[in-house]
Order: C-alpha cells, then sequence, then structure tokens
C-alpha cells in the first residue's frame, strides 16, 4: 500500500462513528483520482473511537499531481486483506470535498448503499 505524501497543505476530516462492517483495525482511505486511477491522499486506523485524519492536496509546485485539488470528490473506503469497500459518508459539518486548510466532521462513516 503506498503511503500519502505530505505535501504541505491538507484538510482535517474528524471521524466519530463507524457502521458494523469497520472493525478495529480496518484501515480506512481516503482516495482521489489521477487519471484512471485512485491514488490514497490520507489514510487510518479504526481503533474504536473518534479520530481525525489530513487528507494531502496537491503541492502546485510540483510536475504531477500529488493530492487532492480544491473542491475534489473524496472517495472513501476501507481496506482489510487487501480487499476494498467503498464506503459512505454523512457529514455533520463541510461536505465531501477536498479544501485546503478546511476542517469537515463526519458524524457516521458506512458501507455504501
Amino acid at each position: 500500500m503506498n503511503m500519502p505524501i505530505n505535501t504541505g497543505v491538507n484538510m482535517t476530516v474528524a471521524i466519530l462513528d463507524v457502521g458494523p462492517h469497520i472493525q478495529r483495525g480496518d484501515t480506512i482511505l481516503a482516495l482521489y483520482k489521477l487519471d484512471d486511477n485512485y491514488i490514497i491522499g490520507g489514510l487510518t486506523v479504526w481503533k474504536g473511537e473518534r479520530l481525525a485524519i489530513a487528507l494531502w492536496g496537491d503541492d502546485s509546485t510540483s510536475e504531477f499531481k500529488d493530492g487532492f485539488s480544491d473542491q475534489e470528490d473524496i472517495k472513501w473506503v476501507r481496506r482489510k486483506d487487501n480487499q476494498d469497500l467503498a464506503l459512505t459518508p454523512i457529514y455533520m459539518t463541510g461536505q465531501n470535498k477536498w479544501k485546503a486548510n478546511g476542517i469537515s466532521i463526519i458524524e457516521h462513516l458506512s458501507i455504501l448503499k
């Protein structure tokens, strides 16, 4: 698994609660799109309690896209045993779009319905 790149610009997202398909030790990924692929822009391991995750933005001084673009959709995924499961967030504050220095709060994160 590739780790996200610290590009010097990020958004912070708090996750307050998750559905039953996310268990302690599961990895939660925030993905951005690059061409036809999804790349990890942030990740955390669920430990059974509220947490915050940094989602890294694109470094505009580099020649390639290495993070989220402004107002780009965030794709949430649970990865376990090399299997990905799409997730859907319910936001208390903010929306599912990346914003430099933004802060959002996910009230509940569960499987995509």
